[in-house]
């Protein structure tokens, strides 16, 4: 195990049928196709794009984020031709406790293939072991039943004694390494 600084040495994970990467310029269709969707957003705190130019836009936000140190958003690219079908995000992240917060979105046509149990897995692994973080959080909209499953099957547990309705449901993963 050895620590690594994932914003100064940006590394690109890959499994047998994905590969993890920093988002960029060319995705903004698929990525436009993903925000678009007012089914895929039911649970998130914006509203569906209405045109490519917001996708391009938000592609940028996500760079300037990822440049600032800010955040990091992975795409999440089948290998076997390169689309773009979701997003991994690790934000709030805190190098002196190494916490973080996870979150992923998915193209409402690869729903419930296990794509995301198996990308999310991986890239906790990683953050785990080559970034030695020792705890995630994600934070789920309450009737995301899907998202909190997906959590639960990762090992994440609820923190107790949180307000659902005010803060959503709020998981942590520790690192038991």
């Amino acid at each position: 195990m050895y620590e690594i600084d994932i914003f100064n040495e940006p590394v690109g994970l890959e499994n047998e049928r994905y590969i993890l990467r920093i988002v960029n310029q060319r995705d903004y269709l698929d990525v436009y196709e993903i925000y678009s969707d007012e089914e895929t957003l039911k649970y998130q705190m914006m509203k569906p794009f209405q045109s490519k130019e917001e996708a391009k836009d938000f592609i940028k936000k996500m760079l300037k984020g990822y440049h600032n140190k800010e955040f990091i958003r992975w795409a999440v690219e089948r290998k076997e031709d390169h689309k773009l079908i979701g997003l991994l995000t690790l934000k709030d992240i805190n190098n002196k406790d190494k916490t973080a917060e996870l979150g992923y979105i998915l193209n409402k046509k690869y729903w419930h293939q296990g794509i995301m149990y198996e990308t999310v897995s991986h890239l906790i692994d990683f953050l785990f072991h080559m970034l030695c973080l020792k705890a995630l959080k994600v934070q789920i909209h309450p009737e995301n039943t899907s998202s909190i499953n997906l959590a639960l099957a990762l090992g994440f547990i609820e923190k107790k004694g949180n307000d659902r309705k005010e803060n959503g449901v709020i998981m942590e993963l520790i690192n038991m390494v």
